[in-house]
């Protein structure tokens, strides 16, 4: 199945919402809020699950996310996460015994990029709906 993530905010058009949860898997699409890794993206879902706490995997309602605070950590994680994806090592493995490009890479450097560049665009979308006062909130869905 994977893991799909969406970002709502106080305002949010009710249409929006549905439209967001109807989008069931796109790697490209955190400028409008969602965040998708399928089960086989095996590095996204561990990026995933060290970006938001335990809280909000197991919650029945959307949380409250602080954008701002994770940005960093975010930024710390995505150059991580390409760095696994060069040397094809799984996302935490120690990174001092790489010995050059595997070229058998489930993802190509392209696509991760790709999914790293949503990753960072739907905590940059929080980050302007927390600076607005929108209380942006977090719905995960595995």
């Amino acid at each position: 199945m994977g893991t799909n993530i969406y970002l709502e905010w106080d305002g949010m058009p009710e249409e929006e919402k549905q439209r967001m949860r109807e989008t069931t898997f796109a790697i490209n699409l955190g400028h409008l809020g969602y965040l998708g890794a399928s089960t086989g993206m095996e590095r996204e879902n561990d990026v995933l699950k060290t970006l938001f706490p335990k809280e909000y995997w197991e919650a029945k309602k959307p949380l409250r996310y602080k954008f701002k605070k994770g940005w960093e950590k975010a930024c710390n994680a995505v150059a991580e996460y390409l760095i696994c994806v060069l040397f094809d090592l799984p996302f935490y493995e120690e990174k001092t015994k790489w010995e050059g490009f595997s070229k058998d890479l489930i993802f190509t450097l392209h696509e991760a990029v790709t999914w790293a560049t949503s990753l960072l665009d739907f905590f940059e979308l929080g980050f302007r709906k927390e600076r607005e006062g929108k209380n942006p909130k977090v719905t995960i869905v595995v």
